[in-house]
């Protein structure tokens, strides 16, 4: 948590010419993505842009930072099966979230799946550090419509 803490206040730059050297640094945490094309219409690669969906990748760079295995994905989904499951969250677990992608979940997700580190909050309104949250590392209060699909520990 110290180490994602410190990344807040990192924000995503728009447009495909401006982008955050730091969110490159972790979406450049799963390779694979610079194979990915950004959308249909460029030549960009998912690794070039911060207009990524970055959220696992932040989970992903902090948990190298502190030394723990890489992730499995930069699909936020998958982070379900990472760590051990915990059936009660704590401060620094991984959350899986969902929201019917939409208007409200800009910002957040494109795919309706997020995952950030649990920072607090209880039942139905908690608050998750994370990355891609209004583009950008911040911390957020996430209730009313959104689900959460689980809590993980990392190894």
């Amino acid at each position: 948590m110290q180490i994602a803490r410190r990344e807040i206040g990192e924000k995503a730059r728009p447009g495909y010419e401006k982008n955050s050297p730091r969110i490159l640094q972790y979406i450049a945490t799963f390779p694979y993505l610079k194979d990915i094309r950004a959308d249909s219409a460029h030549t960009v690669r998912m690794s070039q842009v911060d207009e990524t969906a970055w959220c696992a990748c932040f989970v992903n760079w902090c948990l190298i930072q502190a030394h723990k295995a890489s992730g499995p994905s930069a699909a936020a989904a998958d982070w379900l099966k990472y760590g051990d499951r915990l059936d009660q969250p704590r401060p620094g677990a991984i959350a899986v979230v969902y929201h019917t992608p939409g208007k409200s979940t800009s910002g957040t997700t494109s795919s309706g799946n997020h995952v950030a580190f649990y920072a607090g909050g209880v039942g139905s309104s908690i608050i998750l550090l994370g990355g891609n949250q209004g583009h950008a590392v911040s911390e957020k209060t996430f209730g009313g419509t959104w689900i959460v699909k689980g809590y993980r520990w990392p190894k």
